[in-house]
């Protein structure tokens, strides 16, 4: 991973899968993407059920204002 590479949040995850679930079913008779629907099925039912399912960009803010003081990189504080 490059430094301007910075590692997404779950919730973000979700957001841009979402996004590109609903782009895709809006094009579905245009564009026969079926395989691609699935893997965003699955991947967005597999986060559903992981506490990522709660998270929004006020509680990934406040997450990364209390882990401020500990010097970490963007990746550490992004894994786990």
């Amino acid at each position: 991973m490059t430094s301007k590479e910075i590692p997404l949040t779950y919730f973000e995850v979700i957001k841009k899968l979402t996004d590109a679930q609903t782009l895709l079913l809006n094009d579905a008779e245009q564009n026969p993407a079926k395989r691609q629907l699935t893997v965003l099925d699955k991947t967005l039912s597999y986060l559903k059920d992981t506490p990522a399912v709660n998270q929004n960009s006020k509680s990934c803010m406040e997450m990364l204002s209390a882990l401020s003081s500990y010097n970490l990189t963007n990746t550490e504080k992004m894994s786990k």
